[in-house]
């Protein structure tokens, strides 16, 4: 257990370092910036982390979003939690960006559990 709590550590230090190295965004100081009404019409959301439920358990997400307008969109989004149960779950959002910084995902989800067998001792 502990050693695969330190590969689960492991694992989240490296795409933590490996995501803000290729993701940082470089600014120049003689560009522009962007009007407040401009948005992107097509975003890719990654979530990495823990999720706490009857114990501690690495889960990784995708979420991608299509925007109709400044206000709603919708888009797919999966998630995989490494619990005892291994879940996965995947569905169709619909999302309220309320502000810059503040959105509101309401999404049917699906549960996908992998299924384990038990070794019978003979």
């Amino acid at each position: 257990m502990i050693n695969q709590m330190r590969y689960l550590l492991l694992i989240t230090v490296c795409f933590l370092l490996s995501s803000t190295l290729i993701y940082a965004k470089h600014h120049r100081e003689d560009t522009k910036p962007q009007p407040d009404n401009h948005y992107s019409k097509h975003q890719i959301s990654v979530f990495n982390g823990f999720t706490v439920s009857m114990e501690l358990s690495y889960t990784i997400g995708l979420n991608y979003e299509y925007r109709f307008s400044k206000i709603v969109g919708v888009g797919l989004l999966g998630q995989y939690i490494s619990s005892l149960r291994k879940e996965g779950f995947a569905g169709i959002s619909v999302l309220v960006h309320t502000s810059k910084r503040t959105k509101f995902i309401v999404a049917p989800l699906i549960v996908l559990e992998e299924k384990h067998r038990r070794d019978s001792k003979i």
